[in-house]
């Protein structure tokens, strides 16, 4: 941080006043004018109560940018938020709450599919019409059906032409993908689109943590190069005189 103090010390004789009118300051992002008057006058002795009083020129606060980055990595947007960057909070926190709706929407959509085509295939698929069925001659045994319903068992038995027997509507001479197979592979295909577009989301939503995170570092170290300024004005001793005098403190970030 650069540094520099500037203190103005003029000396007036009694009864004159001076003015010191527009200061004009520029920083990165802090533009600022004030105009003040100085009055001053000699007193008799030594005494010369402290009086030193501010301008009201208000500098920045400075932002940390540790708690910034934190803030978006915990909630998109909170960093934003903390350097006062409220239409880019707006943004960052609406994305997050539209992805997580997504999220929990394609999730209850993806599950309750899920459940149909499960009783769906309970209803229309028979492991013992299968082996009653099935040729290893004419469809080969490249699968496994496992013991239990697992999501590889409900795999299986639509998608693998092997498994085709079991199907209600299949008969010898009719097409390997009969209505119900097909209906019940079109049910699947909609559930596991759901849960994908539900990962989708969260994969989304980790990404805009981290952009937030960044977007919110770089703006608050952006918002610490601005130019801080503090005036302030009032009597100083001077001897047995009372002198008036300006102090000009500036920083850079």
């Amino acid at each position: 941080m650069k540094r520099f103090k500037l203190l103005i010390v003029v000396v007036i004789l009694f009864g004159v006043n001076l003015f010191a009118g527009d200061f004009n300051f520029t920083g990165s992002s802090v533009s600022f004018k004030k105009s003040c008057e100085l009055r001053a006058g000699m007193l008799n002795n030594n005494t010369l109560a402290d009086d030193y009083s501010s301008s009201g020129i208000t500098s920045k606060e400075y932002k940390n940018p540790g708690l910034g980055v934190t803030m978006s990595v915990l909630i998109p947007g909170a960093g934003q938020a903390y350097t006062g960057s409220w239409a880019k909070a707006v943004i960052y926190i609406g994305l997050e709450a539209f992805l997580w709706y997504n999220y929990s929407r394609n999730t209850s959509r993806g599950k309750d599919l899920e459940d149909y085509f499960h009783s769906y295939a309970d209803e229309h698929w028979k492991e013992e019409r299968w082996r009653t069925y099935y040729n290893p001659e004419t469809d080969p045994s490249t699968h496994t059906l496992p013991d239990t319903k697992t999501q590889q068992y409900y795999e299986m038995i639509g998608k693998y032409d092997q498994f085709k027997q079991g199907w209600d509507d299949w008969t010898v001479d009719g097409p390997a993908l009969t209505p119900n197979r097909e209906y019940y592979e079109g049910i699947r295909h909609d559930s596991n689109a759901a849960f994908k577009n539900a990962s989708y989301s969260v994969m989304i939503a980790m990404a805009n943590h981290l952009i937030s995170a960044f977007d919110a570092g770089f703006s608050i170290r952006k918002y610490n190069r601005s130019l801080r300024g503090d005036i302030s004005v009032g009597l100083i001793k001077g001897g047995l005189n009372v002198v008036p005098a300006v102090s000009a403190d500036f920083s850079f970030r």
